[in-house]
């Protein structure tokens, strides 16, 4: 089953003003970065521990976005 990440996105996209820049922080490519904001690619522990990081998430927050 696909997870919805729309919401991760707008989150991401109240922080970046693009997508690429985002993925440039988080070490990975743009492309890699759409499979896993569309659900066609798993997210690691280690990468959502980044995005928790580089987004500033609450624990709440996390579990929102990947849970």
């Amino acid at each position: 089953m696909k997870r919805d990440y729309s919401e991760l996105r707008k989150r991401i996209r109240s922080i970046y003003p693009r997508l690429a820049d985002f993925a440039k922080d988080m070490g990975m490519t743009p492309s890699t970065l759409s499979l896993k904001l569309t659900g066609r690619s798993e997210w690691t522990r280690l990468e959502i521990e980044k995005v928790r990081t580089l987004l500033k998430l609450t624990v709440e927050e996390l579990l929102f976005y990947f849970f």
